[in-house]
């Protein structure tokens, strides 16, 4: 994927990061000169259908988001087989990587990290989506403090019916709300309590 440029707009220039289902690269709108960070779904999961419909579900659900507490998707599609969204370019840590080298955070910061993420699980309710993995790694703090919620992967609208077969699991045990284990409804208060 370095060195290639999608749609005739963004171009790819280095790996930044990678997942289960996706890699995250680093790029840039050669219209506006924008950094960008560029999400291809992993080659192995493009027969699959249902981690393409999973992965275009993140992209249409987070594409209705805009936030300064979320991470925006600027564009989404497919070229030549493969199937990307792109999005903002967020400097910065996850809150996972900032607890791993500094433990323990001070309260107040913690506080203003979770203001963060309220504001922005408030948005997404009001457009009816529900990220149903709210954990440290989905959270972007930027070098200014403020949080981002990523990774829409598993999201979904309140009336929407489910892509998964009933019993299985997805999630973060450690984070996962009761409701979501037992395999019940999710709404907003599933992402609080997560």
């Amino acid at each position: 994927m370095i060195g290639r440029t999608i749609k005739d707009k963004f171009r790819i220039y280095d790996e930044v990061g990678s997942g289960g289902f996706a890699t995250v690269y680093l790029g840039r709108n050669l219209d506006t000169n924008e950094i960008v960070a560029v999400k291809v779904l992993s080659e192995q999961y493009t027969k699959e259908p249902r981690y393409v419909e999973r992965f275009r579900r993140e992209a249409r659900l987070a594409a209705r988001l805009r936030h300064p507490n979320t991470v925006r998707i600027l564009d989404y599609g497919i070229e030549a087989g493969t199937h990307f969204l792109v999005m903002e370019f967020v400097q910065g840590l996850t809150l996972k990587q900032v607890i791993a080298r500094r433990g323990r955070i001070p309260v107040q910061e913690a506080l203003s990290y979770l203001d963060g993420v309220c504001a922005g699980l408030q948005a997404a309710f009001e457009v009816g989506v529900v990220h149903r993995d709210i954990k440290p790694a989905n959270l972007m703090i930027t070098p200014e403090g403020t949080a981002k919620i990523m990774d829409f992967g598993i999201a979904r609208t309140e009336s929407m019916s489910g892509l998964t077969q009933s019993g299985v699991f997805l999630g973060t045990p450690r984070y996962i709300s009761p409701e979501m284990a037992q395999g019940t409804g999710t709404d907003i208060r599933s992402d609080i309590y997560s």
